[in-house]
């Protein structure tokens, strides 16, 4: 799970780390993106920037995705 066409993909882990993809030219890098990592850090959580899979998808605590538009 990388992103969605124009959004990025995120997951809230049962523990309470948001993960998403790290910005490596397969995926948007971008403004939302960045704030999103910089506000989720400054409110105290952990955020780990690395691929996430189905099934740990479907074990996460919530799923949401962030885009411009």
């Amino acid at each position: 799970m990388t992103e969605a066409s124009a959004s990025n993909a995120w997951m809230v882990t049962p523990d309470k780390t948001i993960v998403t993809h790290p910005a490596n030219g397969a995926i948007l890098s971008g403004i939302t993106r960045s704030t999103v990592i910089r506000l989720a850090r400054e409110a105290g959580y952990k955020v780990e920037e690395r691929p996430f899979t189905l099934t740990e998808a479907l074990a996460a605590k919530e799923l949401f995705v962030t885009g411009t538009t």
